[in-house]
This record gives structure tokens, sequence and C-alpha cells, in this order.
């Protein structure tokens, strides 16, 4: 018998915590114009695979 704890799903939460994403920076530019939205559905994208409990965004949101 293994003297390692586990811990069942059903007793923990994943997190997933992103900070400063700044959406709408630089996006009128030709090249960026996108950079902050595309993160952003990277970050989704990556919640939803791993199957998080909740995400917490800190920081700027929103660029102005």
């Amino acid at each position: 018998m293994s003297s390692e704890k586990t811990i069942e799903d059903e007793d923990t939460f994943k997190i997933l915590i992103a900070t400063d994403i700044h959406l709408g920076y630089l996006e009128k530019d030709a090249i960026r114009g996108q950079d902050t939205y595309n993160t952003l559905n990277e970050i989704l994208d990556c919640a939803k695979k791993n199957k998080v409990d909740f995400i917490l965004l800190g920081g700027d949101l929103f660029h102005e």
C-alpha cells in the first residue's frame, strides 16, 4: 500500500488564473490587433480542455 495520499476529483477545485489580459490593446494595429482576443480564446480553450471549475481573472481585463 502506498503512503501517498490521493485526492479524489470530487474533493478538489481546478482553478485557472489569468492576469492582465488588456483586451483591446493595439486593436487597430494591423499585425497585433487580434492578439489579446486570441489570448482570451486560448485561455478559455485551456479551461475547457482541463475541465476547470472556475477561472479567476486578475489584473486588467480591458486595456482602457
